[in-house]
């Protein structure tokens, strides 16, 4: 019996893992930022209300209020000059895209059949990985500027390539199809929950703005008019549901998973290399089509 071959992230091309990590990086910096924005904002809308208590501090208190004004405006400023959210979806577009003729090429799928010679194989596969990043070659630095190491073809690529057709749809089906798959429903499950959170914060806040402006109105010399604060913060956690994408994600994701599983219902009908490349060629269409659409939503932000 054959030891089975687990495929990781440090198998895949070169080209994958810089702009993996280079999507991943833009993600963080960028998630990053619009938290510390918001959370300016928020005290900008915060502070204010505490001069009803120290009067004596209401300069200061101003101050400080226009203070994270500047830099919340200085913050839109470098997120917008970077371009974080160009790298993160652009560098993630092309991952997925040299993923997704990785397994491909691994599992001899069209164009690179195993009946055709190895070297020109492999020319038509680094041929094709380098026309995935003229197509963002703006993004070349972002992706040279990783710690990421590797080449382009590894030596487990090549052995599933080598590998007789039915452990290669082994490999297929579990590496790949598997995986994606509960991937897309265990994200499917986490946008679910998020969504109903971020809605109750939001519902939340509305209410307390509500009542504050009712509590200040008949209290002002005991009660901060702290509807400003909550309002802002109503309207932070909309922004943030926004960016986050929660309730689309959650649909998009869920559609993503029971699709996947229809195709893997068709994997006892796989028997030759021609089945498998149709089969692999249906199934990373179909992974495509989800990623292509999640960029869709993403640019429209």
């Amino acid at each position: 019996m054959s030891e089975k071959i687990s495929i990781k992230n440090s198998d895949l091309p070169f080209l994958f893992q810089s702009a993996d990590k280079a999507s991943l990086n833009a993600q963080r910096k960028n998630i990053i930022s619009v938290k510390v924005n918001l959370s300016l904002l928020c005290t900008a809308a915060f502070l204010p209300a505490l001069a009803v208590f120290w009067d004596e501090y209401v300069v200061f208190i101003g101050v400080v209020s226009s203070i994270a004004l500047v830099f919340s405006l200085f913050l839109t400023g470098v997120m917008w000059f970077a371009g974080l959210d160009q790298i993160w979806f652009g560098a993630r577009a092309i991952a997925e895209s040299v993923k997704t003729l990785t397994w491909r090429y691994m599992t001899c799928a069209e164009p690179y059949f195993n009946t055709l010679p190895e070297r020109e194989v492999d020319l038509q596969f680094t041929s094709d990985l380098r026309k995935v990043l003229k197509e963002r070659k703006y993004l070349s630095y972002s992706l040279g500027n990783t710690d990421a190491v590797g080449e382009e073809i590894s030596e487990k690529m090549r052995q599933v390539r080598k590998s007789p057709v039915e452990e290669r749809k082994k490999i297929y089906f579990t590496e790949r199809l598997e995986d994606q798959k509960r991937w897309y429903s265990g994200k499917a499950n986490y946008n679910k929950g998020a969504k109903d959170k971020w809605f109750f914060a939001i519902a939340l806040s509305q209410i307390i703005a509500f009542f504050s402006i009712f509590c200040f109105i008949y209290w002002p010399k005991f009660v901060p008019n702290l509807t400003p604060f909550f309002a802002a913060l109503a309207s932070s956690f909309i922004a943030w549901l926004q960016v986050k994408q929660h309730q689309e994600l959650a649909q998009s994701y869920n559609l993503a998973s029971h699709e996947l599983g229809f195709i893997l219902a068709q994997e006892i009908h796989v028997r030759t290399d021609e089945d498998l490349s149709n089969y692999v060629l249906d199934s990373e269409n179909a992974i495509s089509r989800e990623h292509t659409l999640w960029i869709a939503r993403r640019d429209r932000i």
